[in-house]
């Protein structure tokens, strides 16, 4: 009774008392983060080994093993399994529910970097702690009828993916699809053989003259400025240029003497398309506690703010939006709350006829 009569006497503090809590919710609530999962984290985690086109047989003794066992050593590990294929190598390592995934992430990496050296030297490892936020939610196409692939490639990977990754609550921009440009020499064995040259000598001449050097700090009134060797190889002249030593004092030799040199498109073996022509595909993914329509506004804000970032010729398309299923919903919740609202207020107010307990209770 006593918390009755308080309550008429303090009417006008409890109706501004419910008023600000009230806004604090609405504000919170609009500014809560929004994905179509939720943030679901499993004890797991995966770690993919890439060793090229090694065959199976030796990636099971020289890459699956060694990671198995570093693993092994990480705390609150449960079991692993592994999958071995040619050149590759997918490894799932389980932990005990309640672990602290955090820290098992952290672990794994070092246990796999402590046995790096003895990986074979190409070997790529990427270890991921599985959750929903791997997968991406924005997916774009770059389409072009006049450019080529590794032009879309280069738009992409050197213009676009720098841009979006600075986006608030961007993790990762994946490029997909496309072809790289590559510089191919084509030897000529009966000229290397006449030379007593092997294709390894070819190689190593040209890595020990397709680099950046510093050459130490040059002083010039009273400032110091750092000089650097350039010898970047980036056309096919300055590659064909290249002089490779020959056995016994002889005259080295130029590298377009020993073989041809061109530009050409690295071999792939993916293909993407978008209605019927060769793509480039942009997936966007999110950090884990990131908002989708948020980096949604961000993407649109970006090609407002700059909109020659993508040439006229080619075609930026969206084919998967997650944002776009995330606002049905949102709206769908708000059209469902309102709705409840109004027949809630009707049915009291049909009822008892009193405007008053109407107004309380919506």
């Amino acid at each position: 009774m006593k918390l009755i009569h308080l309550s008429h006497e303090r009417a006008a503090a409890i109706f501004v008392l419910v008023g600000v809590l009230a806004a604090a919710g609405v504000f919170l609530a609009l500014r809560l983060p929004s994905s179509i999962f939720p943030s679901v984290t499993f004890p797991r985690i995966k770690v993919i080994a890439d060793v090229g086109n090694e065959p199976a047989a030796r990636m099971m003794p020289t890459a699956t093993r060694p990671l198995e066992e570093a693993l092994l050593r990480v705390p609150g590990i449960q079991r692993v399994l592994s999958t071995t294929s040619r050149g590759s190598s997918e490894i799932s390592a389980e932990f005990f529910w309640g672990t602290d995934m955090q820290v098992a992430l952290q672990r794994a990496q070092a246990e796999v970097q402590r046995i790096r050296p003895d990986l074979p030297p190409q070997t790529r490892v990427d270890i991921e702690w599985m959750n929903t936020a791997i997968f991406p939610i924005l997916g774009y196409a770059l389409v072009s009828d006049t450019r080529s692939e590794a032009d879309l490639w280069d738009l992409a990977q050197y213009t676009l993916k720098p841009e979006l990754i600075r986006i608030p609550g961007v993790a990762q921009v994946q490029i997909q699809g496309g072809r790289k440009r590559e510089f191919q020499v084509r030897l000529n064995p009966g000229t290397i053989a006449a030379r007593r040259l092997s294709a390894a000598d070819i190689v190593s001449a040209v890595r020990k003259n397709n680099l950046i050097s510093s050459a130490g700090l040059i002083e010039s009134n009273h400032e110091l400025y750092l000089s650097l060797v350039n010898g970047r190889t980036d056309t096919t002249a300055a590659l064909s240029g290249i002089t490779v030593p020959v056995a016994g004092g002889g005259v080295p030799a130029r590298l377009s003497d020993l073989g041809t040199v061109s530009a050409e498109d690295a071999v792939s073996y993916i293909r993407t398309t978008a209605n019927g022509h060769a793509a480039v595909l942009v997936n966007i993914i999110r950090q884990p506690d990131a908002s989708t329509l948020a980096i949604a506004r961000g993407m649109d804000d970006l090609f407002q703010r700059k909109p020659d970032l993508i040439p006229k010729d080619i075609h930026w398309q969206t084919f998967y939006d997650q944002a776009e299923y995330v606002r049905h919903s949102v709206n769908g919740v708000r059209d469902a709350i309102v709705i409840g609202v109004l027949l809630a207020g009707l049915v009291l107010f049909v009822f008892l006829r009193n405007w008053r307990v109407t107004l309380v209770a919506v």
